[in-house]
């Protein structure tokens, strides 16, 4: 599902940065977006990037233009039930 969201860069949820197996670096951000509306939603999003720092990170104040994908995935919960949450990564991003 491909989806796009106008808003404001409302909180910086963190950054986690790591090495594949291959040896690459990589970087995932996460942002908060609210749109500025009268009843502004809010959501949730990650940025990834594979090959080092995400060179233009997102700044809380930031009027942008978020394109992104949800996608649910499944996982088992730790008494053996499964369960599921959604993605949503962003693949464009316009200031």
């Amino acid at each position: 599902m491909m989806c796009e969201i106008k808003g404001r860069i409302a909180a910086d949820l963190g950054v986690r940065r790591g090495t594949t197996r291959q040896g690459t670096d990589y970087e995932i951000r996460e942002y908060l977006i609210t749109e500025q509306t009268q009843f502004g939603k809010s959501m949730a999003f990650t940025m990834f990037s594979n090959d080092g720092p995400i060179k233009e990170p997102l700044r809380v104040g930031d009027d942008v233009t978020v394109c992104f994908n949800v996608s649910a995935k499944e996982y088992t919960d730790k008494d053996g039930k499964k369960k599921w949450f959604n993605s949503v990564q962003a693949w464009k991003i316009q200031k």
